[in-house]
């Protein structure tokens, strides 16, 4: 029996789900049954005939202001405004209480507002009185409003009508107790407005008893139970899979331990070359580079280009030996390669003192010029710091000066021997003289990338100032 269930797992898993989709679908509770008829409304023509009533009584009397009142209060009801209507029948029996056509029609559109106790509370004392000329209206509409309340007591009212030959409503109560006796089961009133009617309907709601299937307890659990089980022959099933497949695997692991000894020795090997070239080369184009033995050149329309070297450099590098000059150097320029890591950026390269780096490489954004001057704040601030460090220590001070532009580029490799990743263009150019125009200390920025920041950045405006072999240029300091 164990093996067959292993076997067959996965078919019974799906006849289990496709009996709990079946049992969803059919095992759901039947429909209510509707009966609707327009003998549950209050007729237009009873609205009309009170509205002309009025008309034909005339305003001129000691009750024209309260007429009048009436009919302007009737207004929103006649239009099917049930809302209105309560609000202008209440501020009419404020102003003229007592007088009960305006208290049936407030009767009236709370019911077709479905507030049925508001509405019983209003059309009770209406049937019970027998001055008013609608009161056999009143008490089937209070009826109505009362039936979810109170069902039993409705039934009774209902075998009254239906028994009563004088009452207009006989057949509609006979309609309902005749419903209720086919399809037993818990009745409602709900209001309805088919298109073709001016005024609501009202439709008699049974919702029939539920087979005990279709208990919600039952059938919930049932729902559960049953893709439960499935997924548990599906894991059982797999756990077992899983245990063999173990075991095939260490045999096949203990066979072939030195050819994965060899083969991670030359993946070693790999990774070191890959690694060296990742650290000299971007690595889409180290990317493109392994997989294809050459790169093109490609050109970016939105480069953020920085470019930072130091003041008096060549002072320095005359006043102490190469030795202490490099280590100087290798400190700074390591810290300024790990700030522009964290920011994401694209270190191009270093000439002599000069460092340069961008953002914008992978993707153009104008987000990357945003990027570009935090990180040349960042340097800023780690110049700073290393520079007291030099004074306390006796050690030369290098002030930095840093120069950004942002514009279109065109970077690649070119050659076939030491690959070196590099940039070109205008863009570039303008960048060195933003960075030969700065000041120690500072960072220069031209006006394209003034545009893309001075959002977020506060700048301070330069004036033109002359730039070898461009001329006068629009420049920036980042306050």
């Amino acid at each position: 029996m164990k093996k067959f269930i292993l076997k067959y797992a996965y078919l019974l898993a799906a006849f289990l789900l496709l009996f709990a989709v079946s049992f969803f679908l059919f095992s759901r509770p039947e429909e209510p049954v509707i009966v609707a008829s327009t003998q549950f409304k209050a007729g237009k023509d009873q609205l009309n005939k009170t509205l002309e009533n009025l008309d034909v009584q005339g305003f001129a009397d000691t009750l024209g202001a309260q007429k009048a009142a009436l009919k302007t209060a009737l207004d929103p009801f006649l239009e099917g405004e049930y809302h209105q209507a309560e609000e202008t029948l209440n501020e009419f029996n404020i102003e003229y209480p007592g007088n009960l056509e305006a208290q049936y029609y407030l009767g009236l559109s709370l019911l077709y507002q479905e507030k049925q106790h508001d509405a019983f509370l209003v059309l009770k004392p209406l049937s019970e009185n027998d001055e008013f000329i609608y009161k056999e209206d009143a008490e089937w509409f209070s009826l109505l409003s009362s039936t979810e309340k109170d069902l039993e007591n409705a039934v009774k009212i209902f075998r009254k009508l239906a028994a009563s030959p004088n009452s207009k409503y006989q057949q509609a109560a006979a309609t309902v107790l005749a419903t209720i006796q086919i399809n037993p089961g818990h009745i409602s009133f709900k209001k309805t407005k088919p298109e073709e009617l001016q005024t609501p309907q009202f439709a008699l709601i049974i919702q029939e008893s539920k087979h005990w299937w279709q208990n919600i307890l039952f059938r919930n659990s049932l729902l559960l139970l049953l893709p439960i089980g499935g997924l548990y022959l599906i894991l059982w099933k797999n756990r077992i899979n899983k245990i063999s497949k173990t075991m095939i695997k260490e045999q096949v692991e203990h066979q072939t331990a030195r050819i994965r000894l060899e083969k991670a020795a030359v993946e070693k090997e790999r990774d070191i070359s890959e690694e060296l070239l990742n650290n000299i080369l971007p690595a889409e184009t180290a990317k493109e580079l392994k997989e294809h033995g050459q790169t093109l050149t490609k050109r970016h329309e939105l480069v953020t280009v920085l470019f930072c070297d130091f003041q008096g450099f060549t002072q320095i590098s005359e006043d102490i030996p190469p030795e202490e000059l490099v280590k100087f150097l290798g400190t700074i320029f390591e810290g300024f390669d790990r700030i522009i890591g964290d920011n994401k950026l694209e270190k191009i390269k270093t000439v002599g003192d000069c460092y340069i780096c961008a953002g914008g490489l992978k993707k153009d954004s104008k987000n990357q010029a945003r990027q570009v001057i935090l990180a040349a704040q960042e340097m800023v601030k780690f110049l700073y710091q290393f520079n007291i460090t030099q004074k306390n220590n006796n050690k030369p001070i290098f002030n930095g000066r840093i120069g950004i532009n942002t514009g279109p580029v065109v970077a690649g490799i070119v050659g076939i021997k030491k690959y070196a990743y590099d940039i070109w263009g205008d863009t570039v150019n303008i960048a060195a003289r933003m960075e030969q125009a700065s000041k120690p200390g500072r960072i220069n920025i031209s006006e394209n990338t003034y545009h893309l920041i001075k959002e977020e950045f506060k700048c301070e405006y330069r004036g033109k100032i002359e730039a070898k072999g461009k001329g006068a240029i629009n420049m920036y300091f980042i306050k």
